[in-house]
């Protein structure tokens, strides 16, 4: 047993009666201090006494030693921590001891072997099947927009969610949108290796259930050796620059249609944010106000009413004193009447300009300048109307 070097004139037989006499609540500290001829303080004599060895606690690490601890001190206000005398080891769920530190370095790694594991199980295996007939207009555009956004040197991957300017697509649901139909044709692909932190488990550890979109990397045409991937990138160029598929130029309407739309959002988001409103989703109502202005005026028309509408709106709301939360709800019953207002009275709605804070997207520029070869009239003309 170590003894305190205060201590160390006392015989074992006087240590013993110590420790008896401090266990006596009745007996002053002061006097058992000046008995045994202590050079300390009541409040210090704790500290000096012999630990407790705690024999049916041994330490998980170190062979045949049993953790040890203060002896309770009389106030009784705090509980002594159990610790081991060879290694510091301490009985609590904190302990930063280096044999603790060890263990859970080795249970996390454990744990990252099981995540990766389930990961690789659920999400690795995907493989394009390299059939570029069955590739839809749909497929084309997204998968060149990506290509010129984001496709890595060595053909690897992409990034949907890479920041701009220019972003892939006008608004974060698009993106997702695009990212999905890509992945549900094999196009793309999560990678098996991406963060694990990008991945979201159930807690029994059975299963990669889901993963953040945006964190994650995406294989570009999985499976496909680089040679192949370079064939693929050369007969969709050949495809858009020299021979549309009968099927690509049925669908292009449609495709056009979507993209102008999505702009809209866009810019119809941008003008509320910026007078301080926030749309928590779009609704039907929504949906179908800008599906009537997408059939009646090309974007730069559009453009024109939402700014005049939400101005409008946005005055009328602050002279009458409107609250937030209820005039927000009025802005697509603004646009849609300034609209049906304009078409009633014949009257000429002049273009307006993109706007600076709102700049032409990959999938936009990919699709009007690229496939449709038209440049700034995508945003200036009508889309063509659909096939029967």
């Amino acid at each position: 047993m170590q003894v305190n070097s205060k201590l160390a004139h006392l015989s074992a037989e006087q240590l013993v009666d110590l420790l008896e006499k401090y266990g006596n609540q009745s007996i002053p500290l002061k006097d058992i201090i000046s008995e045994f001829s202590i050079q300390t303080t009541p409040s210090a004599l704790n500290a000096l006494l012999p630990p407790l060895i705690h024999e049916e606690a041994p330490c998980p690490y170190c062979v045949d030693v049993f953790l040890q601890s203060r002896r309770p001190n009389r106030s009784g206000y705090t509980s002594p921590i159990r610790r081991c005398p060879n290694c510091g080891h301490q009985n609590t769920d904190y302990c930063l001891c280096l044999n603790c530190r060890e263990s859970a370095a080795k249970k996390r790694q454990w744990i990252e072997e099981i995540k990766r594991d389930l990961i690789r199980d659920d999400y690795g295996g995907r493989h394009y099947d390299d059939n570029f007939k069955c590739v839809t207009l749909r497929d084309a555009v997204y998968l060149s927009a990506l290509i010129r956004q984001s496709l890595s040197e060595d053909l690897a991957v992409v990034d949907p969610y890479a920041p701009g300017p220019p972003l892939l697509a006008p608004t974060g649901d698009h993106m997702r949108e695009i990212t999905m139909h890509l992945q549900g044709k094999v196009l793309l692909a999560v990678d098996p290796e991406s963060p694990i932190d990008a991945f979201v488990f159930n807690e029994e550890l059975t299963e990669a259930h889901s993963y953040y979109p945006a964190k994650v990397d995406w294989l570009f045409l999985p499976g496909l050796a680089p040679a192949s991937k370079r064939q693929f990138i050369a007969d969709l160029t050949a495809a858009i620059d020299n021979n549309w598929p009968d099927a690509w130029q049925n669908d292009m309407p449609s495709l056009w249609r979507e993209i102008i739309k999505v702009e809209a959002f866009e810019y119809f988001f941008h003008l509320l944010d910026q007078r301080g409103y926030q749309l928590d989703k779009i609704g039907e109502k929504t949906h179908a106000v800008f599906d009537f202005l997408i059939e009646r005026f090309p974007l730069s028309k559009i453009y024109n009413l939402m700014w005049q509408a939400v101005r409008d709106v946005t005055d009328y709301n602050v002279k009458n004193d409107i609250p937030t939360y209820r005039a927000k709800n009025n802005f697509v019953g603004a646009i849609q009447r300034k609209a049906e207002k304009y078409i009633a009275q014949g009257w000429d709605l002049k273009d307006s300009r993109r706007d600076f804070d709102c700049p032409q997207t990959w999938i936009s520029s990919t699709f009007f300048d690229t496939f449709m070869k038209v440049g700034e009239d995508g945003f200036t003309s009508m889309p063509p109307p659909e096939s029967d």
